[in-house]
């Protein structure tokens, strides 16, 4: 794993500890994390990453760095990896700036803590099974001309009829 830090003095005298997490309280709090954002089963791995000064945990950077490593498994076809930190003060997921190359993934934090490596479609805005509405889609202008077309024809219909009734 490695670590680059954007502001060079952040690096100094720093070690940095990455643990893949299969049980325990960081594992349960990051696959509830999942659960609730997705409301469905992921493929997922959990990871605690560390920065220590000496002995002296730092979880807050005052600056981004980057971190590249190993996809931690291999995405299945359509889909990518995204790579979120679960907030330590609520649980939730935090997305980070995420890119994959040749088996390496990157990422963007200014944050050391648990991480969550999640398996996602490529084409899932914000992780959601939701659909992404693509450029030159006009289904739903179509549907909405459509109806009310229709409703101006049953109108025409219906006062024409009424014409028929006042004159005959």
């Amino acid at each position: 794993i490695k670590v680059e830090f954007k502001n060079p003095t952040l690096a100094e005298d720093v070690k940095f500890k990455s643990e893949k997490v299969h049980s325990g309280t960081f594992f349960e709090k990051a696959k509830t994390a999942v659960i609730k954002k997705y409301k469905e089963n992921k493929n997922f791995t959990v990871y605690e990453l560390n920065l220590y000064k000496g002995d002296t945990q730092i979880h807050q950077l005052g600056d981004k760095v980057e971190v590249t490593m190993e996809a931690p498994f291999t995405a299945g076809a359509g889909k990518t990896i995204k790579v979120y930190r679960v907030s330590e003060e609520d649980g939730t997921l935090i997305a980070c700036e995420t890119s994959i190359n040749n088996g390496k993934i990157k990422f963007i934090t200014d944050h050391f803590s648990t991480y969550v490596f999640v398996e996602e479609d490529i084409n899932t805005p914000g992780g959601t099974n939701e659909s992404a509405p693509q450029t030159g889609d006009f289904t739903s202008e179509i549907l909405l001309f459509g109806s009310l077309a229709l409703a101006a024809i049953v109108v025409m219909a219906e006062v024409s009829e009424r014409k028929k009734q006042i004159v005959g």
